[in-house]
């Protein structure tokens, strides 16, 4: 049988997977079986031994272990069938929804419709072949969306705050920067090209976060350029916030 850990192959008697030690559930449940079938042996060999004579000793023996044989087979056959059939109805299922799950996403990504894109990558990315280069692009833009929703969340909840609130606000304006921060320079995985549809969108998105820094934060425009043109975000610095809350007078 098929270890399910490791895929790894061993006999299904086995307590355990050679290999990664992963327990065997069936080889446990034969190992009870013989140890239960040599239990009883024991008790009728050292019964009969007290009241009949060995030939009807041997037969009554005998009957009792051919018994518990074809018992054990029997229960042995009904489990091994029971999961595999249950291994391989789950395997056509998975396969099923898996390759559904990528035409779904391939249908949304060129109809542009990336958020709903995005859900069905959360849901099913676990199942996917990353080494596809449809499913790389699937993937990149889902990173993509996903860092452009925390920035949108962040700035909603700090929107939502009133002026006396976001005086006394000593988190959200500085999450809402540092989001707008990695939407805007937002890069791909490690040596991966920037696709052709993510590259789009980061366009429009990298517009969105200007016009909110610029436009409703107040940042300059030299400021802006500088914030972007740093390789990593400083988080234990609230340069940024103490100059936008300088401009729009939330500082209490």
């Amino acid at each position: 049988m098929q270890c399910k850990n490791c895929g790894s192959h061993y006999r299904m008697r086995d307590l355990a997977c050679p290999y990664c030690g992963t327990e065997n559930a069936l080889g446990k449940v034969w190992m009870k079986q013989r140890t239960d079938a040599e239990i009883a042996y024991e008790k009728e060999r050292i019964a009969a031994g007290k009241r009949w004579s060995p030939f009807v000793y041997n037969r009554a023996v005998s009957r009792i272990i051919v018994v518990e044989v074809v018992l054990f087979v029997l229960l042995f056959v009904f489990i091994a069938g029971f999961f595999g059939a249950k291994e391989a109805i789950y395997s056509i299922i998975a396969k099923r929804s898996k390759n559904d799950a990528v035409e779904e996403m391939k249908t949304l990504m060129a109809e542009q419709r990336y958020e709903e894109m995005q859900y069905y990558w959360q849901e099913y990315r676990d199942r996917m072949d990353e080494s596809d280069p449809e499913i790389k692009k699937i993937k990149q833009l889902s990173d993509l969306i996903y860092t452009h929703n925390n920035y949108v969340n962040s700035k909603l909840e700090f929107m939502c705050l009133n002026d006396e609130e976001k005086k006394s606000d000593d988190y959200r304006l500085a999450y809402v920067i540092r989001t707008a921060y990695r939407v805007y320079t937002f890069e791909p995985g490690y040596k991966e090209k920037m696709e052709t549809e993510t590259q789009a969108l980061l366009d429009g998105y990298k517009e969105e976060v200007h016009a909110f820094l610029v436009g409703l934060l107040k940042l300059t425009e030299e400021e802006f350029d500088e914030l972007m043109s740093l390789d990593y975000f400083p988080y234990d610095d609230d340069h940024w916030e103490q100059i936008v809350r300088d401009r729009n007078g939330w500082k209490e």
